[in-house]
């Protein structure tokens, strides 16, 4: 049986790029997400996750996964379920609303598996997964979370391939899912300075 979808809300990216401008603005940043590599370190001096793009939740014990990231992944790649489109996609609805307050980073591996199988989907002209993968990248906007201080060094090559995955929705072709991944990319490089409280651990 099918899903009953409640109706989404359109993304409303921050990010403003009209037609003339937005082109070459994409293509900039996507050269400098290019440019970015295991060489430079995420943990370091002035880092994607350095203390101020981050937030250390103590008393906590890291969790190995999800148990709503692992059934999503399992809903999206499997035999008898990756055609059920419906619940993948209120699946991701759901993780982006458990998720409000940022992921972990702990979990950006699984949200990179996620954000793969949906651009599988938009790749194969399935355009109902637009709005999840946008959720998905809005959601990464926000301040990442640590459950240990040096949960940077433990998943950098995590987040360094969550991010070459995100640049590549640049060249997706897909406008909204575009911005998207090009607002995340530029919080990732200039984060807010205020953060919002760390929500409880997945």
């Amino acid at each position: 049986a099918g899903v009953t979808m409640a109706a989404a809300e359109p993304f409303k990216p921050r990010l403003r790029l009209d037609v003339s401008s937005g082109r070459r603005s994409l293509s900039a940043l996507e050269k400098t997400a290019d440019s970015l590599s295991v060489s430079q370190g995420l943990g370091g001096k002035g880092s994607l996750l350095s203390p101020k793009n981050s937030t250390a939740v103590q008393g906590h014990r890291a969790t190995a996964a999800s148990p709503d990231f692992e059934r999503a992944i399992t809903l999206m790649q499997g035999r008898h379920t990756q055609d059920m489109h419906d619940r993948h996609i209120s699946m991701l609805h759901t993780i982006c609303k458990q998720c409000a307050g940022g992921f972990y980073v702990h979990n950006l591996g699984q949200v990179e598996i996620l954000m793969g199988c949906a651009a599988r989907q938009l790749r194969a002209g399935n355009m109902d997964y637009v709005p999840p993968l946008c959720e998905l990248l809005q959601v990464l906007a926000l301040p990442l979370h640590k459950q240990r201080s040096n949960d940077d060094v433990r998943y950098e090559t995590e987040c360094t391939s969550l991010i070459r995955t995100a640049s590549s929705f640049l060249r997706l072709g897909v406008v909204p899912v575009a911005l998207a991944a090009a607002e995340m990319l530029l919080q990732l490089v200039s984060p807010q300075q205020q953060q919002p409280p760390p929500p409880p651990p997945p």
